[in-house]
């Protein structure tokens, strides 16, 4: 999908969330406002890491790194259960921008579902969401079908007396799987260089119009 084809996208949801109030918000936590306007980061990086870590977000990252972009990406082996640290809390709340890749099994880690949920609720307050779906279909996340069904109903088996969390979740897969983003399928015509390179694009004008400008022709 080409960077105009994004914008344009951007633009006609944010058209439907005026138009449609019922749409689902956050509210943000007293640490997450007092963020605003320090990035200790320019950009974080969500995913599952047995997906994509060695994949996708790897090449990702590079890219990222190579045009100066200084992304958090977490190489910890996450333990099962274990609750989210405040240090990955804090370097969510401190991103300008959250690249969140929703793969087959995202939704099968809460310590993934704890950071998007973050990860929505500083988007009230400024952040730039990127979703990337990869190799799943986006109605599958937004409608937690398939594969995010499945992940859901072993979630509420684990976790079925945090029915708030649960449904934290839930409202945060919703809410971010209706933002614009890229789509990359397992027979796609578009390699994912390509869609990495629109990604890092865009992350660049918004961090840094200026340097964006001075490449293009004409």
């Amino acid at each position: 999908m080409a960077l105009h084809t994004f914008c344009a996208l951007h633009f006609d949801f944010c058209l439907s969330s005026l138009l449609n109030p019922s749409m689902p918000s956050f509210k943000s936590s007293p640490s997450s406002s007092s963020s605003v306007g320090r990035w200790t980061h320019e950009v974080f990086l969500s995913f599952r890491g047995e997906d994509t870590r060695n994949s996708f977000v790897d090449h990702l990252y590079a890219a990222l790194d190579q045009r100066g972009i200084h992304a958090f990406k977490d190489d910890k082996a996450l333990d099962k259960g274990k609750p989210i640290s405040v240090e990955l809390l804090k370097a969510i709340e401190e991103s300008k921008f959250a690249v969140v890749v929703f793969s087959k099994n995202y939704a099968d880690s809460s310590w993934c579902l704890d950071e998007l949920v973050k990860i929505m609720e500083c988007h009230q307050i400024g952040q730039m969401v990127l979703p990337v779906f990869y190799h799943v279909d986006p109605s599958d996340v937004r409608g937690q079908k398939r594969d995010f069904n499945t992940a859901f109903q072993q979630q509420e088996d684990k976790f079925g007396r945090e029915t708030d969390r649960v449904n934290k979740w839930r409202k945060a897969l919703v809410a971010a799987a209706g933002l614009s983003g890229w789509h990359i399928k397992e027979t796609g015509y578009v390699g994912e260089s390509a869609i990495i390179l629109e990604i890092v694009e865009k992350i660049l004008n918004g961090i840094r119009p200026c340097d964006v400008e001075k490449n293009l022709i004409g």
